[in-house]
């Protein structure tokens, strides 16, 4: 493998809720990731699935069913300033990506613009996400569409100096330091039309 980035990207395939499709997906090695547009797909098949709507904790539970035997040590590293493990920063970059209304499924059909906000109920943060369809609930939407738009984007910190870098850049702008080479992304996508699986999730693999 060369040192310019995402060189191999393994593709494969499965349906939503189908253990034996899912069984069958190679689990990641060291080096590799899963990639963020999987997730990105799950998130709208789950919340179609959901009537439009749910909460994030609902959503993490259905990538850990789904992807739990896949994840490979790099999917499960920790980041270094939250501590929290890559699969769930892939998840952040999705509902940020979902936001913005131009993604689309294997098909290549656009999908629904995804909204999310923060609240808290009785002392307890959560997060609500849905899609930006008639039939969803209309107060809920009114919530969330009541949030400001971030202009913020995704940004990597220069272990030398901590400026804050493009997702992109080899290299920092401020020091020169060059960045880890990236681990390869496997894509683990949705079928363009997935059979929705009436069935209750389990706990299908060892976590």
């Amino acid at each position: 493998m060369t040192k310019t980035g995402f060189v191999k990207r393994g593709v494969e395939s499965f349906t939503l809720g189908d253990s034996a499709s899912i069984e069958s997906l190679r689990p990641n090695q060291k080096g590799e990731v899963i990639s963020p547009r999987s997730s990105l797909l799950i998130l709208h098949a789950f919340l179609a699935e959901k009537g439009g709507m749910a909460y994030r904790a609902d959503l993490e539970a259905e990538l850990t069913w789904h992807f739990s035997g896949v994840w490979g040590p790099d999917d499960l590293r920790p980041h270094k300033a939250t501590g929290r493990p890559r699969w769930l920063n892939s998840l952040d970059w999705a509902k940020a990506e979902a936001g913005k209304g131009r993604t689309t499924n294997t098909g290549w059909k656009l999908l629904p613009r995804i909204l999310n906000r923060h609240g808290r109920k009785n002392g307890k943060p959560f997060t609500i996400l849905a899609l930006d369809v008639p039939g969803v609930d209309p107060a809920t939407m009114d919530w969330l569409k009541a949030k400001p738009l971030s202009k913020a984007g995704f940004k990597k910190n220069c272990g030398n100096c901590r400026r804050k870098n493009p997702l992109a850049a080899k290299s920092c702008g401020r020091c020169g330091k060059a960045f880890p080479v990236p681990a390869n992304r496997t894509h683990k996508l949705l079928e363009s039309h997935p059979v929705q699986a009436k069935k209750k999730r389990t706990s299908r693999r060892a976590t």
